[in-house]
């Protein structure tokens, strides 16, 4: 195996994960827009500061909202879109100034899992970039891996 076929294979790990992550969250929130709804309330909402290392860190919307079906339940997922960090603090401004604390909200849940919520059904366009990008990348390692790789050989 050269540098080359490794190189490869850790671009062809990055690619399974970025759609993995994708497909999951594009799936997820397809079969989110079929989910029955109730009306909540936002507890709070707030920017939260998610440290990456000692120097970087990235603001995150914390959005906690209360929704009825059996019981009291508590939810935190805005969108399927939103589990994706982002360093753009103004995303997650967005977040917060969409769902201020004490507003009514309509609340998607799973009738199968009621516990399983979220405010805003749906694929967003992250969650089909990260799913286009890993499918991208694993082209590219399998076209590298037919033209160049010294397996077999």
């Amino acid at each position: 195996m050269t540098n080359a076929d490794l190189v490869a294979a850790g671009i062809a790990v990055i690619g399974l994960a970025f759609t993995r992550s994708g497909a999951r969250s594009v799936i997820r929130g397809r079969k989110a827009r079929a989910w029955r709804s109730v009306t909540g309330e936002v507890l709070s909402s707030e920017t939260e500061a998610v440290r990456v290392s000692r120097r970087e860190s990235y603001a995150r919307a914390a959005v906690r909202y209360r929704y009825h079906v059996g019981h009291e339940r508590i939810g935190t997922r805005m969108s399927f879109e939103a589990e994706f960090g982002s360093s753009d603090s103004s995303r997650a401004l967005r977040w917060v100034l969409r769902y201020p604390k004490g507003t009514p909200v309509k609340v998607y849940y799973d009738p199968d899992d009621p516990d399983e919520a979220v405010l805003e059904p749906g694929e967003g366009n992250v969650s089909v970039l990260f799913l286009g990008i890993g499918v991208l990348l694993l082209i590219g390692v399998l076209s590298y891996f037919a033209r160049h790789s010294s397996f077999g050989r």
